[in-house]
């Protein structure tokens, strides 16, 4: 980097997930002796000084006796990641041929395979013990010989134990296992995770319908008791409703979304954890007249979920009924006001303000982000989400460009964090190709946009566009 302003632009999940999901797949392909002997000898020979991934993998080559040139011009110079997809062929019960296709997630990574090691896993039905086959992936297809004539799995994963750094996409009869209730007998709760995992990654490689992973969540959420797992499915199960459905299919899910998420607050037999992430769902995707009579009530009541109701909930039931211009909503906001005088209070009253369904108001607070040199910046960007509602996607659409022309001046004038906030609410509160034509433009008439705030944007929009594919194609 240039100089420190560019730090805004270059963090995300390059730094926070894939760094250590390539050191897990380079200890699995040198096995866990050799990774930790050649760290501990990188640790020894750099103590209070300075390295370079060069000198870790010169030294985990050195203690496991291998070249790891490869390794690092794939993983650490590479931009982008694999995909890999599992193609199961069974007949008679048996596994006629199991095999493994790669290809680049993005067209930017080349399309040179990446050479990798994972395990694949074969589960079968409850007192019959699942199998692993060790996989070198070297080509673009890889045929796992090994598995022909094994009996017919419930379900296959390409990538037991997280060991490779790629996206799995499952084989259409492990999906339907499954869908039909396989799922939810996985005790292991990392297999449970990932499969999760790689069913969400279908929904947004536009290969799994997303109504079907919303009625696979309804159904599998009330067996789930893992304070991690469910809260991350209840994001995804919402995700999907919110902006990956069609209007009409989305309408028809969310009473049964919205009533799962009501009674998994209440019911008392779930760790807090579990009711209060089914809360946070409620408030967020409420908008049927059952649903806003509920959040109504909510807003009065002493508790929630088990615990005493506090004023930051009750001010996202503010912010919420304000986005769907519930016709009380201005006066539980001036109620919540009066009520909550601190300075955390007064924030959140501004946030709330920015969720106004009101063109004039959106405006005003657009202006403020600009002119208003003594707004705090937490106000403004705490604000930003409400202002881009994706309810209000239309009434914002306008702003969008406006806010892709004021990147340069966002870097120079803001603290670290806000580019990302910024830009992430701009273009992920859009859902339309219109929205997605506006940032495509911006970037064809800047073509010399400085690097970093290019792949930023690059970045970003890659969720719209997804978006609009997942829409179009189950719409």
């Amino acid at each position: 980097m240039g100089n420190l302003d560019q730090a805004k632009s270059n963090y995300g999940a390059i730094v926070y997930n894939k760094a250590p999901s390539v050191l897990k797949q380079l200890n699995f392909l040198v096995g866990e002796s050799a990774f930790q002997a050649g760290v501990r000898s990188f640790l020894t020979a750099h103590a209070y000084a300075n390295a370079t991934w060069r000198d870790l993998l010169g030294a985990v080559g050195a203690a496991a006796h291998k070249d790891l040139t490869s390794f690092g011009r794939n993983f650490m110079l590479r931009p982008g990641m694999p995909v890999v997809e599992q193609t199961l062929v069974v007949s008679r019960g048996r596994v006629v041929s199991f095999s493994l296709a790669q290809r680049p997630a993005q067209a930017l990574s080349g399309n040179a395979p990446w050479p990798m090691r994972t395990e694949l896993l074969f589960v079968y039905p409850t007192g019959s013990p699942p199998l692993r086959f060790p996989v070198e992936l070297s080509g673009r297809t890889t045929v796992v010989s090994a598995a022909a004539g094994k009996p017919a799995p419930l379900f296959a994963f390409a990538n037991a134990d997280d060991y490779g750094y790629f996206l799995t996409l499952l084989d259409t009869a492990s999906v339907r296992s499954l869908e039909s209730g396989t799922l939810g007998t996985v005790t292991d709760p990392l297999l449970r995770t990932m499969l999760w995992g790689a069913l969400w990654d279908l929904v947004r490689d536009g290969r799994l319908d997303p109504a079907r992973f919303v009625r696979l969540a309804l159904a599998e959420l009330p067996k789930e008791r893992d304070e991690q797992i469910f809260p991350n499915v209840v994001g995804r199960m919402t995700r999907a409703l919110t902006t990956y459905l069609p209007d009409s299919t989305r309408d028809r899910l969310r009473t049964a979304v919205e009533r799962a998420l009501w009674d998994g607050a209440a019911d008392t037999s779930r760790p807090y954890g579990l009711r209060r992430a089914c809360v946070d769902a409620f408030i967020g995707v409420v908008a049927s007249p059952e649903g806003t009579t509920r959040l109504l009530s909510l807003f009065s009541a002493d508790s929630v979920a088990g615990e005493p109701m506090r004023d930051p909930t009750r001010w996202e039931i503010v912010n919420r009924l304000t986005v769907l211009d519930h016709p009380e909503a201005q006066r539980l906001m001036t109620t919540q006001a009066v009520r909550d005088t601190t300075p955390d209070g007064r924030r959140r009253a501004f946030v709330a303000g920015a969720a106004r369904r009101d063109g004039d108001m959106k405006r005003a607070y657009f202006n403020r982000y600009f002119a208003d040199a003594s707004l705090n910046e937490d106000w403004a960007s705490g604000s930003l989400g409400a202002f881009n509602a994706s309810e209000h996607a239309a009434l914002t659409l306008p702003f969008l460009r406006p806010a892709l022309d004021s990147l340069p001046f966002i870097q120079a004038n803001r603290r670290i964090f806000f580019l990302g906030s910024w830009l992430g609410t701009f273009i992920g509160g859009q859902h339309s190709p219109e929205g997605l034509e506006v940032v495509r433009h911006y970037l064809a008439d800047h073509p010399r946009l400085a690097k970093d705030l290019r792949q930023k944007v690059l970045q970003t929009v890659d969720e719209l566009e997804r978006t609009v594919r997942i829409r179009s194609r189950w719409g």
